[in-house]
């Protein structure tokens, strides 16, 4: 835990703490104003803290020389066709190396800050947006995965386009959310999958992705090998390149969830138990949230594929979709009440703020950002 090795994150810490009431608060008493006042509030710290830090994420290195390389010579290029426009979009406004990175990551909080406003309710936005942007999730898709940050923002982009049947526009944010990041196409598969699935059938698979997870916290399930025998039956010529690195990412174990021992794959696993025995605690208050399914689904597809290398970055498909469960959860009352439910604005808080303080306020970035030891 880092609150307290340095002055700027120990002030970031209360200015959080203080966000997370005011957002609280502006949900009780429904107000918009106090709400679209934090929301605002919570958009300007970020920026400061996207500005205050003297230091770089562990891959934002690699993006910003891939970026001097574009400018130089376009044609060695390696990324996929999104984040290729996106590149050239930069160059042609004439963004400079030295403001690259920062750049990068006020468009993904621009898109969060979007993306937000479009899927809640007007007294829920600023607690919505504080439960995103303390969590270290985005802290790793911000200052680090840059790749899988704008897959996922147009990810949720297309599914808001989807929800309003849109359809057309929903193809082609998911196209341009494939062109940063392939492995987005199994979010939309199983967004499909969870949409035949019944209650009942959910809730069993949630119980079972749970004992799955708790067990696969201690060791290793041993199914790696099964799914990688599956997929060299794939047909190449359908999947090109990229079924040779599916085999890559799934027959190598460099940066597993198992490359830490026992005391650091705790710590990495508890958002994701939070939101799982969350989901089945209050699975009767949250049974018409569209994102309920989704997020178990993906919770088994993550619990399978942790042997892995780089296996934990699967549950930042899962884990950002959390915050708006969340929101469901608090807004599950009736329109004729005055108040929203203290309890569930307390389990909500009181749950973001633990979580805060062992992994966003402990992540391993955070040295690198603001360069302390």
């Amino acid at each position: 835990m880092f609150i307290f090795r340095n002055e700027l994150l120990t002030l970031y810490f209360l200015v959080y703490i203080c966000l997370l009431l005011l957002s609280l608060y502006a949900n009780y008493k429904k107000s918009k104003i106090i709400d679209n006042t934090t929301f605002v509030l919570s958009v300007i710290i970020f920026i400061l803290f996207i500005y205050s830090r003297d230091g770089y994420g562990v891959d934002e290195p690699t993006y910003l020389k891939a970026y001097v390389d574009y400018v130089s010579s376009p044609s060695n290029f390696r990324f996929d066709y999104s984040f290729r426009t996106l590149y050239w979009l930069l160059s042609v406004l004439d963004v400079s190396p030295t403001a690259f990175n920062e750049v990068i990551v006020l468009l993904m909080l621009a898109f969060v800050s979007c993306i937000v406003w479009i899927f809640t309710s007007s007294q829920s936005r600023s607690i919505t947006l504080v439960l995103l942007l303390f969590s270290s999730t985005y802290l790793d898709l911000f200052f680090n995965a840059y790749r899988q940050a704008y897959a996922l923002l147009f990810l949720l982009f297309s599914f808001s386009f989807l929800f309003r049947q849109k359809l057309a526009l929903f193809f082609v944010l998911a196209v341009i959310s494939f062109g940063f990041h392939w492995s987005v196409l199994v979010v939309y598969i199983l967004y499909i999958i969870s949409r035949l699935i019944s209650l009942k059938w959910l809730k069993y698979i949630l119980y079972t992705s749970i004992i799955f997870t708790l067990i696969a916290l201690f060791r290793p399930l041993g199914i790696i090998g099964s799914i990688v025998y599956i997929v060299n039956f794939l047909p190449s010529n359908l999947f090109g390149d990229n079924l040779n690195r599916i085999l890559m990412y799934l027959q190598s174990t460099e940066y597993s969830f198992y490359s830490l021992n026992l005391f650091g794959r705790i710590p990495t696993i508890m958002p994701v138990m939070v939101a799982l025995f969350f989901s089945a605690f209050f699975f009767e208050s949250i049974k018409k949230s569209r994102w309920l399914p989704l997020i178990i689904l993906l919770s088994v597809y993550c619990v399978l594929l942790l042997e892995m290398a780089f296996s934990f970055r699967n549950y930042y498909w899962l884990l950002p979709l959390f915050p708006f469960l969340c929101a469901d959860f608090i807004n599950e009352t009736e329109a004729k009440v005055k108040n929203t439910d203290v309890s569930k604005l307390i389990i909500v808080g009181g749950l973001h703020c633990s979580l805060t303080i062992i992994s966003f306020f402990s992540s391993p970035l955070l040295p690198l950002m603001f360069r302390f030891s």
